[in-house]
């Protein structure tokens, strides 16, 4: 599915820094809304995984893919107005998808909203950076860490893999998806990592 938005931001930004996993905790509304406040003010001292671990909450731990994604990226160059419209509208429902945030980049680039498109930038970065935790994700000692299914489906996106089977692994007291997917850029095979502890029986 080709979404332009997305090569914006590049690989790099999840291999960098370091996010430990941490376990799941109870929704806490004002701490999270002091979070979000403090992270769209560039705060760069926020604790990205502690947030996600919050929105993850906040949805019950159910949180659905974001259904306009390909309308929204697909109106960035048409109307870059109606696409930050929709952008705004999936990140009040789930302020940790990260292509939300990168739709609005795009967008409030093209409305010459460049501060404003930078701070989207380095949101939809802090969050992926925490995502990868500084992993690659190639092998179980590497894994990236997810806090729910559909932020594992965005990540497989975003590296343009496509995935073809799926397993659960437990080893050493914690959890790990594991898929086989095939690169969709060159069709080579490889293995993805996540360590899913933070969402696992929610």
């Amino acid at each position: 599915m080709p979404v332009p938005a997305l090569r914006l931001l590049p690989i790099a930004l999840m291999l960098a820094g370091a996010s430990p996993v941490r376990a799941a905790t109870d929704f806490d509304p004002p701490a999270y809304a002091a979070a979000v406040a403090r992270a769209e003010a560039g705060d760069q001292g926020v604790d990205y995984t502690w947030l996600r671990i919050q929105t993850a909450a906040r949805l019950h731990f159910a949180e659905k893919p974001w259904a306009d994604l390909d309308r929204a990226s697909g109106l960035v160059d048409a109307d870059p107005d109606q696409a930050l419209q929709l952008a705004r509208t999936r990140i009040a429902e789930d302020w940790t998808d990260f292509t939300a945030h990168i739709v609005a980049q795009l967008a409030l680039k093209r409305l010459h909203r460049d501060a404003d498109a930078t701070r989207e930038g380095a949101i939809a970065g802090a969050i992926t950076r925490s995502i990868a935790g500084g992993h690659k994700g190639t092998v179980i000692d590497d894994a990236f860490n997810a806090v729910s299914i559909a932020e594992e489906a965005r990540v497989l996106f975003l590296l343009h893999f496509r995935s073809d089977h799926q397993a659960l692994v437990m080893q050493g007291g914690e959890r790990f998806d594991v898929f086989d997917v095939f690169d969709t850029r060159t069709d080579e095979p490889r293995k993805v990592w996540f360590n899913i502890d933070a969402f696992y029986g929610k």
